[in-house]
């Protein structure tokens, strides 16, 4: 298992919570974190692991691709 980290923004990009979250694929993790925005009124979530953002998408805005790791060798 991987371990991420979800931060839920408001709508001026203010960090409201952190959540701690297991998964072994970036998929996953990206599964329960837009589980937890749609339980949440927050505007954007963003996916960490370790100093390394992952991911970002908010209510408004098309969700950003996650980044692949093939790309960035």
């Amino acid at each position: 298992m991987l371990s991420y980290r979800c931060y839920l923004l408001d709508n001026k990009d203010h960090i409201t919570a952190a959540i701690d979250l297991e998964a072994n694929e970036l998929y996953e993790a990206l599964d329960q974190a837009l589980v937890i925005l749609n339980e949440h009124r927050e505007h954007s979530i963003e996916i960490w692991q370790g100093n390394e953002r992952l991911y970002r998408t908010g209510r408004k805005a098309p969700p950003s691709a996650p980044r692949s790791p093939i790309a960035q060798a």
